[in-house]
């Protein structure tokens, strides 16, 4: 009888053993997605933020207003001339598929078109690679704010400066 139980107990030892490692497994598998996961967005930030660029390089609605992306929910920023130019720059992003939401800050004041307006395409178009970056050019002065990795604002800057701006004045945070 004494050998019956030694045997029950370790078919349950062994039953525990396998679950054990079945869930070790399993976990492992679910942070290796997560990381995996984290990358793809990341990418698909950078591919929103690039499709955004491409479709309001020429559109005037989009002269007074910045963006940025993160985690697929775009963040619309600075000044529409109308309700009606406020309204059609959220549904070009809107048109987007992949992203989550539009969060628009957007206000609606007097857009100027200056000279800064070719600048301002140009580094619109060098930051579609950096999501969480976003730029106000004033005077031939460019203002950067928003977030980036340290290993991005080496060749951020240096593309930036290719633009000759007057000046670069970088509020970015890096993470």
């Amino acid at each position: 009888m004494g050998n019956g139980n030694m045997f029950i107990k370790g078919n349950r030892i062994s039953s525990i053993r396998l679950v054990i490692g079945r869930l070790f497994r399993y976990v492992i598998v679910l942070l290796a997605f997560a990381g995996i996961n984290s990358c793809s967005q990341e990418s698909r930030d950078k591919e929103i933020k690039a499709d955004i660029a491409t479709k309001t390089k020429t559109d005037l609605n989009f002269a007074g207003v910045n963006y940025t992306v993160d985690k697929g929910v775009v963040t619309l920023s600075g000044n529409c001339a109308s309700k009606k130019s406020k309204s059609e720059a959220e549904q070009i992003v809107k048109s987007i598929n992949i992203i989550k939401g539009v969060n628009n800050q957007i206000l609606i004041a007097p857009v100027v078109i200056t000279a800064d307006l070719p600048l301002k395409q140009s580094v619109d178009s060098i930051l579609k690679d950096y999501p969480a970056v976003q730029a106000d050019v004033d005077q031939n002065t460019i203002a950067l704010t928003g977030k980036i990795k340290q290993q991005d604002i080496k060749q951020l800057l240096p593309a930036l400066n290719s633009l000759h701006p007057n000046k670069i004045n970088n509020q970015l945070m890096i993470e």
